[in-house]
């Protein structure tokens, strides 16, 4: 089975863990499903919604990502300390609560399976 992703899940990029962060930069909430035609190939995006502090790192509260590259798998020969396998993966909205909070400690545990 693959990768399913709905309206209202959370997903981190690769980036968080690549900058050690102990907060929500680079986590999304996916808020919709976008079609569209490129020439003549019928194509799909996600919709993200950025969950952190947007006026430090973008000038935008949402970004387009098109499926192809939702999915793809990290390049780890690019990327060799990147942890995840994918460039998005879905985040817990418990673990993403407590990242939120500050929790990062209890984030650590949670994901170890410690909490």
């Amino acid at each position: 089975m693959g990768r399913i992703f709905r309206t209202g899940d959370i997903v981190k990029h690769f980036e968080h863990d690549l900058f050690n962060r102990q907060d929500t930069l680079f986590i999304y909430e996916i808020i919709g499903v976008a079609s569209y035609k490129d020439g003549r190939n019928q194509k799909l995006a996600y919709i993200l919604r950025e969950l952190f502090d947007t006026d430090e790192f973008s000038n935008t509260d949402c970004k387009i990502v098109e499926y192809d590259d939702f999915h793809q798998k990290v390049d780890k020969s690019e990327y060799p300390k990147a942890e995840q396998e994918y460039v998005y993966e879905k985040v817990d909205r418990e673990v993403y609560e407590k990242m939120e909070r500050g929790c990062y400690s209890d984030f650590i545990l949670l994901l170890e399976g410690r909490f």
